[in-house]
């Protein structure tokens, strides 16, 4: 039999970890702007909303818009 006393719980968590790590998909996929506003402690939590615009059909003119904020 091979000699697996050098093995430890603490070497196949942290390997284990590490390969966990890297096969993630959803976990860099997440929207993490928000993270400083959950800091706080209270009841009420606000959040910014992404500003979302939208196309228009080609011409001639530029028709300039102001992209606003808002929260939710």
């Amino acid at each position: 039999m091979g000699d697996f006393t050098s093995v430890t719980p603490h070497i196949i968590a942290r390997e284990s970890l590490i390969i966990l790590e890297n096969e993630l998909v959803l976990a860099g996929l997440v929207h993490r702007n928000f993270t400083r506003e959950f800091q706080k402690v209270g009841s009420t939590v606000s959040i910014r909303k992404p500003v979302s615009m939208t196309a228009a059909s080609v011409s001639d003119t530029v028709n300039e818009v102001t992209p606003t904020e808002s929260s939710v």
